[in-house]
């Protein structure tokens, strides 16, 4: 999470042109103009799941020292598809030096949502006490996940079987699921049956499939 510090036009990281004043003595004035940074949020770092909701609350602060801000105008807005907030804007009338900015929406992660990282965006207009109009953007990062759903076709097995016998079963995974799946592998327990060991199948994309060819030995209900 990070963002740009705010920067008005004249000037860089905030500082405008017009941040300086004269004194009735000639002398200039320096006017160190407030800047706003996000402090904290609760949904970084945690996995958003698919179909689901939340409530996002990011705190922001005035952080200068010395210098309010005023008519504090927030706009937020969500990179990509798939997730929505239930507000987008807000106002606040003034921040005093140091003061805290608590904001608060409703999220919805769409059920077609895409696995990974969605920036949400805060976009800030406001003016420190000169009526200077000053901005800045700070970003918050949320993680989405898709559930994992697999498919496994298999060959069939004989109703009859004899101690001893060997016989090979075809293995097919699918992954019916909208994102990739990793390190998919096919096990096999059953009473009697000893297969040589699990079909790897690997990495698979949002709806691609897999196979292999499991080998069984055929022993008797004792055996273990």
């Amino acid at each position: 999470q990070g963002g740009e510090e705010g920067a008005g036009p004249g000037g860089s990281g905030g500082e405008m042109g017009g941040g300086s004043s004269f004194g009735a003595g000639g002398g200039e004035e320096l006017i160190r103009q407030p800047k706003i940074l996000l402090e904290t949020d609760n949904l970084s770092g945690k996995e958003l799941a698919a179909g689901g909701e939340e409530e996002l609350k990011a705190a922001f602060r005035n952080c200068s020292a010395s210098q309010s801000l005023y008519n504090l105008k927030v706009s937020a807005s969500v990179e990509g598809s798939g997730l929505r907030l239930s507000k987008n804007s807000f106002y606040v009338a003034a921040a005093a030096p140091g003061e805290s900015i608590l904001l608060e929406t409703g999220l919805s992660v769409a059920a077609n949502a895409a696995c990974g990282e969605h920036p949400v965006v805060f976009e800030f207009e406001y003016e420190d006490k000169k009526g200077n109009l000053l901005s800045g953007r700070e970003t918050v990062v949320l993680s989405v996940r898709q559930p994992v759903e697999l498919e496994c076709l298999t060959g069939e097995i004989p109703q009859v079987l004899y101690a001893s016998d060997t016989l090979e079963l075809f293995v097919r995974a699918c992954n019916v699921s909208l994102g990739q799946v990793f390190n998919v592998r096919a096990s096999l327990s059953a009473e009697g049956l000893f297969p040589d060991g699990e079909v790897f199948v690997g990495n698979l994309e949002a709806g691609a499939a897999g196979e292999g060819t499991m080998r069984i030995y055929v022993g008797n209900r004792a055996m273990e």
